[in-house]
């Protein structure tokens, strides 16, 4: 899409550079009418493990929440001007099982400074709020989350490759887990079935939409 005026535009601007075995970048991004934004990055190999991790830190909040009101009501408005951070961590390495790199395994944690440190579903005016404005984002509605990921190449047979990960929501204790298998038929076609299932009880961010449990086939076909 194009930019209809000067205020539609965003600049950012990024340094990166090599320290001994690490990749580290910096960077700005900034709009007008929002908080400029400050992030750092990283990329490095230690002891077997691929480390890669993401830090973000704003003057205020760039986007409308459901805060308190201070008389035990809610409203929709903006965080006061403090600094808010966002950091994520990611772990992963792979693992030899009978052929090289075989198990590929990742782990990641999200801290949201913008998220909620409690569960605000479970009261129905704010819940209401969040969802008749548009301001439920998936994955960013509490502060911290964990995640999960194992790959397995050529199981159960060469054919096959076989995907287990999850998502957990720490402030509400709700979570998804999904197992998929993939399997080539042929050269060009491949097929593919998984299993997805929410946890947590109600009134949780994974069960936001009264999902249990999604099956799915698919087929690829490429010339």
């Amino acid at each position: 899409s194009e930019a209809s005026t000067p205020s539609d535009l965003a600049l950012c601007a990024k340094y990166e550079f090599l320290w001994e075995r690490t990749e580290v970048g910096l960077s700005v991004w900034y709009k007008p009418s929002f908080k400029p934004v400050l992030g750092l990055d990283f990329s490095s190999f230690y002891n077997g493990w691929d480390v890669k991790g993401e830090w973000s830190i704003c003057g205020g909040a760039n986007a409308n929440q459901v805060l308190s009101d201070g008389s035990g009501g809610w409203a929709v408005g903006r965080r006061p001007d403090t600094l808010t951070h966002q950091i994520a961590l990611n772990f992963s390495r792979s693992f030899n099982w009978e052929r090289a790199d075989r198990i590929g395994l990742s782990y990641e944690i999200y801290y949201n400074g913008n998220g909620y440190q409690e569960n605000i579903l479970t009261d129905t005016v704010a819940k209401s709020l969040l969802l008749n404005n548009n301001l439920y984002q998936t994955n960013q509605l509490s502060s911290l989350y964990q995640a999960f990921f194992v790959t397995i190449g050529e199981f159960p047979d060469r054919s096959n490759q076989t995907l287990l990960s999850g998502i957990w929501n720490a402030i509400d204790r709700s979570a998804i887990l999904s197992l998929s298998v993939s399997q080539a038929i042929t050269d060009g076609f491949s097929m593919s079935a998984s299993a997805v299932g929410f946890l947590g009880s109600d009134d949780t961010e994974y069960l936001l939409q009264g999902n249990t449990v999604q099956l799915q086939l698919g087929g690829q076909l490429a010339f």
